[in-house]
């Protein structure tokens, strides 16, 4: 649902305020490039913003996440499994 959030640093923080330290974030998303095939760019509307692995790794990283890992499911007919895994 991070794509819906109007703000995802905010909320990614509280995420990190109430793990308990050694707590585990699993954010599994459609990476933006892959929303839209014939132009990337064009992906997402005012009221949903895809990301890619690069922009969630910086949000958790600014929030203060640590041991940021993506992980994607190498067979193509899956793309949505693509995860960024983050530790409190």
């Amino acid at each position: 649902s991070i794509y819906f959030w109007r703000y995802p640093l905010l909320v990614l923080g509280e995420i990190r305020r109430v793990l308990k330290p050694g707590g585990w974030l699993i954010l599994t998303v459609l990476p933006k490039d892959l929303w839209n095939l014939d132009d990337p760019d064009s992906a997402g509307t005012p009221d949903c913003t895809p990301y890619s692995g690069g922009e969630l790794k910086t949000m958790l990283t600014k929030v203060g996440f640590a041991d940021l890992t993506i992980a994607s499911d190498p067979r193509r007919e899956f793309p949505a499994n693509f995860s960024v895994i983050a530790c409190r």
